[in-house]
This record gives C-alpha cells, sequence and structure tokens, in this order.
C-alpha cells in the first residue's frame, strides 16, 4: 500500500477546486512530504521538513485564501 500514491490519485480523480493553482500546490506539498518521509532521520535525530515542504505549504496557504476569497466574491 502507497499511501501517497493514494491520496495524488485521489485528489486528481475526485478533487474538484475554483482555482488549478491550489490543486498544482496541494500535489507539489504532497510530493515533498513524501521525501521527507523517505528521508526521515534516525530515531535520536530531530525531524525537520525540508525548505520544499515549507515553501509548498506557504503556497498552498496563499493560493487557498485566493481562492476563498474568489468563491466569496462569487456569492454576494
Amino acid at each position: 500500500m502507497k499511501p501517497f500514491l493514494q491520496i495524488r490519485k485521489a485528489i486528481k480523480r475526485n478533487a474538484s477546486f475554483e482555482s488549478d493553482d491550489v490543486r498544482t500546490s496541494l500535489l507539489n506539498l504532497l510530493d515533498d512530504l513524501e521525501q521527507d518521509v523517505a528521508d526521515v532521520p534516525e530515531d535520536d535525530e530531530v525531524f525537520e521538513f525540508s525548505a520544499a515542504t515549507e515553501k509548498h505549504a506557504e503556497e498552498l496557504k496563499e493560493n487557498l485564501q485566493i481562492s476563498d476569497e474568489k468563491t466569496d466574491e462569487g456569492d454576494e
């Protein structure tokens, strides 16, 4: 079982987003998280997210905010 692959497929097949930017950011973040998990250090080391993961998490947050604002404008 490959959970990251299953999540990626579910996003691509089932998720509908107001913006392709949100979907792309989410998939990029998922890719980075998968790499971070593959690179998990030994038990005695502190785990930190990679710079790429942090960047894509911020990008996703920004794109979600933009998407929410557009949705709110459409509801008015």
